[in-house]
């Protein structure tokens, strides 16, 4: 009896370590087992949309991450994105009670120490890059006809999209940008269908790394809705978004996304890993 009960728990161990292994277990390219099998499928054939000289059709987005000196609600934090002029910068913006609008990784940054302006980083912006576009992580949702203030007079009313927006704000802050991309965040778990998020004002979604997938991608577009996907650091998550088709991505790795657009193959991709924690 002793022994018989001994096999099933050693069996059960057994089990438990080859499920970690198989989908939790994440080796050097920073991927599961069965991560590694869907990045190999998709990189044996084509993005989802090229466009006419066989370029992958993507807006990578550099998050607001700055450096381990300079953090991201400093200036050289975000002039650090501004190298690598991914197509896009992202910045998180509060308006201060004086309604200044400031990078901010929350609304009461600017109680700890120099404010640093939006409109000093967007003109830097400006400086280096005629097409390069801002995302407006929103902290709160007071004053924003401050923020649209900003972004009319320095010209980025079309260039800027707007993120941070709950389902149930998407008509309020589409109110006050009427001409600029308002993206509703999106886990796969939100009250509201894709249809009633559209109906509501949103021009798309922002969705985690985990909810992307193919059919998502394919049902927003058939609501007319864009799909951004906010992959963080997540490599199999940002090459997902670009096997199917993402019209965005926030990612904190635009060096690895850069290296995937120019060699869309297996044997970039550990490459590209190991270079982009460089």
């Amino acid at each position: 009896m002793l022994k018989k009960a001994l096999i099933c728990f050693g069996s059960a161990v057994g089990l438990l370590v080859l499920c970690l292994l198989l989908f939790v277990y994440k080796g050097g390219d920073e991927v599961t087992f069965f991560q590694r099998q869907n990045i190999n499928q998709y990189l044996s054939s084509v993005p989802f949309e090229q466009d006419a000289g066989g370029n992958n059709i993507i807006m990578p987005v550099a998050v607001a991450s700055g450096t381990d000196e300079y953090p991201c609600d400093t200036f050289l934090g975000a002039r650090n994105q501004i190298d690598y002029a991914t197509g896009y910068i992202e910045v998180k913006a509060a308006v201060t009670p004086e309604n200044e609008v400031i990078l901010a990784e929350g609304f009461t940054s600017y109680n700890e120490g120099e404010s640093v302006r939006l409109s000093r980083v967007i003109d830097q912006l400006n400086e280096e890059y005629d097409d390069c576009g801002i995302v407006v992580e929103l902290s709160e949702y007071s004053r924003l006809s401050y923020l649209n203030a900003v972004l009319v007079s320095r010209g980025m009313v079309t260039r800027t999209v707007i993120t941070g927006v709950h389902e149930n704000a998407v008509s309020y802050i589409k109110g006050f940008f009427p001409q600029t991309k308002v993206l509703c965040d999106y886990d796969g778990e939100n009250s509201l269908s894709l249809a009633e998020i559209r109906a509501s004002g949103a021009d798309g979604i922002l969705c985690t790394g985990e909810a992307f997938n193919s059919s998502l991608a394919e049902k927003a577009r058939e609501e007319g809705l864009l799909v951004w996907v906010d992959c963080g650091s997540d490599v199999y998550a940002t090459v997902k978004a670009m096997k199917f088709g993402a019209d965005g991505i926030v990612s904190d790795r635009p060096e690895f996304i850069s290296t995937m657009r120019m060699w869309w193959e297996k044997d970039a991709f550990e490459e590209a890993v190991k270079n982009s924690k460089e």
